[in-house]
């Protein structure tokens, strides 16, 4: 039997798998029920990698290849040889440091066995960077084994569970899988992830994470209908959490199209107290993206955490109340944050925010952003008040990549928005308060980016909004915004100014004019405190009506009131905002 079909029957007879049929196991008669799902310990990483396989491989075949053309001489092939059959029988055995160590012996055999003229030394060059690129997947496995460990099952297209204990659960729904499909889970400690979880969650201020990541690679198949997927909440993490912090799962999402690539990791709506030991999340299909090794599709969650818990509801209202969300952010008629001005002068959409798809595959992508077409040295600014918290740029490996050079603005509401693929010169300096409408930077095509455009995205404040996540800031644009709260001046000559606060945050302001209205959408269930504060009232009356829509109501019943307040003084109101 050759080694790739032993290690894959070993990987099948060491499944963990519930509500769906062993495979690799003896099944029962037909008609018979089925035998009880059985659970074993994780198998070991190396033994499941298909890089590691690749890898073990590419060298035997290379190797093959020098020897047929006379360019490695026998002696010495079979020296080396001997050194990768034994590492690769300790690999399916998951003896990591024994394989690392028969693989290194390998390379040193090759610096000092392959010798003669350059033709010889370009032999010996590419044998000894082929075990150096495989000892680094080896010592990645090693670090998966020690860690979290890993396990793998085959989910029939009934669906089916895969678990690994302690860890993770997965559950399938039928027909997420057009046939059986071998599904693997590790939980490991990566760095790049986790650095990829700071710079791209900053948007949500994310907090402390799990020591381990959780990996789900599926093959080449994407999932339809996604996963729901358990995860175990350590209690090292429960213990480093301030009372602010709700427990929120991350996951990473990969989008690319004709003009940009992203890499980010997108919170999941699910909210859960953060003194809960286990949350149970629904993870849609797009977030099954192509793997880091290339090949196939995989899934990476980041178990954390934002500063977003409600201070008006018990910690365990809090974990009830996550538990019945779900779902994830889509583009919306209404405005889910509150009212924005456009970042360009002309803005011409070249890429909406949300889901579509992949037209070279067919698969699910996510777009949590809006593109919009302009030339290089376009004028990008503030869509609102605020202070520009973050000014940089994104690199990998020493290179400008994802959203290139950037901007971070985050808001008086403590909402942010992010301008993406800026020209490096121009931005507004880093800690400066900035003003909606005011220049904070001109649009380029840095990062991956294949042409100049602005890559815009917008991230309400969960701790005062229902959509603690991204969302479309389309619908949030420019004059007469519809959303559950409006405010606007109702005097006859339109000359006041107001300043609307929910929950002690300023949340918008209204300008003097016609239209004078500000609003404000989706907020958090709830009894909220409104406030309005007369900017300007050249009278000293400044007179106001606040309509409520999308079933919110005054706490002392009704959907509408009026009044006047004078210059710097506030009026103040509780509203109810019903769940759902």
């Amino acid at each position: 039997m050759h080694s790739r079909a032993r290690i894959r029957c070993a990987a099948t007879l060491t499944a963990v798998l519930v509500a769906a049929p062993l495979v690799g196991v003896a099944s029962a008669p037909a008609g018979a029920a089925a035998p009880p799902p059985t659970a074993t310990a994780p198998i070991s990483a190396l033994a499941v990698d298909p890089r590691i396989l690749s890898s073990f491989d590419a060298i035997e075949q290379a190797m093959a290849g020098y020897r047929t053309a006379g360019r490695l001489a026998g002696h010495v092939a079979d020296s080396l040889a001997d050194r990768l059959t034994r590492a690769r029988a300790l690999a399916e055995q998951g003896a990591e440091t024994r394989t690392i160590a028969y693989v290194e012996q390998f390379a040193a055999r090759a610096r000092n066995q392959v010798k003669g003229d350059a033709d010889d030394l370009a032999v010996r060059a590419d044998l000894v960077s082929r075990a150096e690129q495989l000892i680094v997947l080896l010592r990645e496995a090693e670090e998966a084994e020690n860690a979290g460990g890993t396990t793998i099952g085959t989910v029939p297209a009934a669906g089916g569970t895969v678990a690994l204990a302690g860890i993770a659960s997965v559950a399938f729904p039928a027909d997420a899988f057009e046939q059986d499909t071998s599904v693997r889970i590790t939980a490991a400690s990566d760095a790049a992830v986790v650095a990829a979880y700071a710079e791209t969650g900053f948007l949500f201020d994310a907090g402390p994470s799990a020591p381990l990541q959780v990996v789900l690679r599926t093959g080449a198949a994407q999932p339809r209908g996604g996963a729901q997927v358990t995860l175990d909440v350590p209690a090292q993490l429960r213990s480093a959490l301030p009372a602010e912090a709700e427990i929120r799962v991350f996951a990473r999402n990969v989008y690319a199209d004709e003009d940009e690539r992203h890499e980010t990791y997108e919170p999941l709506d699910e909210r859960f107290a953060r003194d809960s030991t286990s949350v149970t999340v629904a993870v849609p299909a797009h977030f099954f993206g192509p793997d880091t090794s290339g090949a196939g599709r995989s899934l990476t969650l980041v178990l954390g955490s934002t500063p977003t818990a409600d201070p008006q509801a018990p910690a365990a209202a809090r974990g009830a109340a996550a538990r019945s969300a779900g779902g994830v952010a889509t583009a919306a008629a209404d405005c889910q944050g509150s009212s924005l001005e456009p970042p360009l002068a002309t803005m011409n959409v070249s890429s909406p925010f949300g889901p579509r798809s992949n037209p070279f595959n067919g698969t699910q992508d996510y777009h949590y952003g809006v593109d919009f077409d302009v030339p290089t040295g376009t004028n990008v600014m503030a869509v609102a008040d605020g202070v520009a918290e973050r000014v940089t740029t994104q690199t990998a490996n020493g290179q400008v990549t994802g959203w290139g050079n950037y901007v971070v603005v985050r808001h008086a509401d403590g909402s942010k928005s992010l301008y993406a693929h800026l020209l490096p010169d121009g931005r507004v300096a880093q800690g400066a308060t900035v003003t909606a409408g005011q220049v904070i930077a001109q649009s380029d095509n840095s990062g991956s980016s294949t042409g100049p455009h602005l890559h815009l995205e917008y991230a309400p404040n969960g701790q005062i909004y229902d959509k603690a996540a991204k969302v479309d800031p389309q619908p949030c644009i420019g004059q007469n915004v519809e959303g559950s709260i409006t405010v606007r001046d109702n005097g006859t000559l339109a000359d006041d100014a107001f300043t609307v606060r929910v929950e002690g945050l300023v949340v918008c302001r209204t300008t003097i004019g016609a239209s004078n209205t500000c609003a404000v959408g989706s907020l958090r269930p709830g009894q909220r405190t409104l406030s309005l504060t007369a900017d300007i009232a050249p009278d000293d009356v400044g007179t106001y009506e606040i309509t409520l829509g999308r079933g919110l109501t005054f706490s002392t019943g009704g959907t509408s009131a009026s009044g006047v307040v004078g210059q710097g003084d506030t009026a103040t109101y509780t509203i109810v905002v019903p769940s759902g």
